[in-house]
């Protein structure tokens, strides 16, 4: 399995790829945020983002206001800066957006490990799902999402996962071993 938490994969990776690299090292995000265990997930790892994408980064923190202190200084100035809280299943997370680089970039943090967010499991199960589907697999999930749907979505919509919450339907597809994964491809 990829060390999700070295970027320097990027680096061998597609022209995108590589630009996320040097966004995120212009901004500081491995630097600045090292206490918050960033963790870079979503489609521009994967290799399935569209040109809309985003940076999402994921941080574990111990508190908003030790976040605040950190995150104001460095990242206020950038263009598009917001900063907000959500809740959803009973936990909540501060989302931080701002564009820098040429990329918008979504921080999400949580007061649980970066590696226990919904949103690592959901990348760890897609990029099982890419190994087994390749290229067909990844063509047609960004052409989903040029369509307007989110990337969770896509891959239920793609694998025929119907009347289900397809955030949910990933995470139990998780649990499965990759014969077992390979059935919902034939």
């Amino acid at each position: 399995m990829r060390n999700w938490r070295n970027i320097n994969y990027l680096l061998n990776g597609t022209e995108r790829q590589q630009a996320a690299y040097r966004a995120m090292r212009y901004v500081g995000i491995g630097r600045i945020l090292a206490d918050f265990d960033p963790l870079l997930v979503g489609t521009i790892p994967l290799d399935i983002d569209i040109e809309s994408s985003d940076l999402d980064i994921l941080l574990e923190i111990p508190d908003r206001f030790q976040f605040a202190q950190v995150l104001f200084p460095h990242f206020a100035h950038y263009t598009n800066f917001r900063y907000r809280n959500i809740t959803m299943a009973e936990s909540t997370a501060w989302v931080v957006n701002f564009f820098a680089h040429g990329f918008e970039f979504e921080l999400f943090a949580q007061q649980k490990p970066t590696s226990e967010q919904v949103a690592y499991h959901h990348m760890v199960i897609e990029h099982r799902l890419l190994e087994i589907g390749g290229q067909a697999l990844r063509q047609a999930i960004r052409e989903l999402k040029r369509q307007g749907l989110k990337t969770e979505p896509a891959f239920a919509h793609y694998l025929g996962i119907q009347n289900a919450d397809p955030y949910a339907a990933l995470l139990i597809l998780l649990e499965l071993d990759n014969e077992a994964l390979k059935i919902l491809f034939k």
